[in-house]
Parts: C-alpha cells; structure tokens; sequence
C-alpha cells in the first residue's frame, strides 16, 4: 500500500499520521511508501511509487486533482488498485470530525462536509465534470498513458 496525501493540514504529518494509524490497525499490513502531496512534477513521484511496486495506492490530493493523477498515472504505478481518499485522511487522522451517524447512513456525509467548508462547493462541482471527461478520453482511445 502506498499512500500519498494533500490533505487539509499539512500533508507530510498527515501522512505520516495515518502510516502509523494503518500499522497499529492492521499489524500485517506492508507499507511501502507515504508521500505529501506537496509536489510540482508528478512524474518523479509516479517513477517512486512504480519502483515501491504497491497492489493498493491511496491517492488523497483532493477532487478533482487526485482523480486526475489517478487518471493520467495510476496504470502506470502498477498498482492493482488506485483509490482517490480526498479527505478521508483528515477524518482517519482524526482532524475532521466525521458526519452524524444519520448522514452517512443517507449517503450524504459529502453534504454535511460541504455544509461545514463551504468553499469546497467549488471543487466538489468540478468532479462530475472531469470524471465523465476522463470516461470519454478513455472510451475514445485519448486518454493515453505516459510514459515513466
């Protein structure tokens, strides 16, 4: 598992924070890499996770950026499985608080976040867009992969 964070505090601790969380809660685990999301050039650190050789990688840059590095980098990770987190590391990490239990049972815990950080409305409105663009270069053979 690898994970990389960009989270609302800063991203190294949290990083680190949820590595230690993830160790303590599932012993067997193996970590093979954590890094801030605080990084100008994707392809050294897409180059690294390659070289880590992760089945899982937690990708938690924010929407709809991480959906966007996952897109553009994550077959070429090599990891089985690419998950963009967002901020469910803030929540781990124990930084945010989670929705009231009745919010999550509806499905609606992005709507009581989004109630109490009203400036993510501007991000959280990107994502549909930029996922059914991604779903459309891919069906039409552009969504091509680069090339560590």
């Amino acid at each position: 598992m690898w994970v990389s964070s960009h989270s609302a505090a800063c991203g190294k601790i949290i990083s680190i924070i949820v590595y230690q969380l993830i160790l303590e809660q599932h012993p067997n685990i193996v970590l093979c890499g954590v890094h801030d999301g605080y990084f100008q050039d994707s392809d050294p650190v897409a180059h690294e996770v390659a070289q880590a050789r992760p089945d899982l990688l937690f990708v938690c840059l924010g929407a709809p950026k991480q959906e966007k590095w996952i897109a553009r980098f994550g077959l070429l990770t090599g990891a089985k499985l690419a998950i963009g987190l967002g901020g469910a590391l803030d929540v781990f990490a124990g930084n945010v608080e989670r929705a009231p239990e009745q919010w999550q049972k509806l499905g609606m815990e992005w709507a009581y976040r989004l109630s109490r950080e009203p400036k993510r409305i501007g991000r959280m409105a990107k994502l549909p867009l930029v996922l059914v663009k991604a779903a459309g270069r891919r069906a039409s053979g552009r969504g091509k992969q680069r090339v560590l």
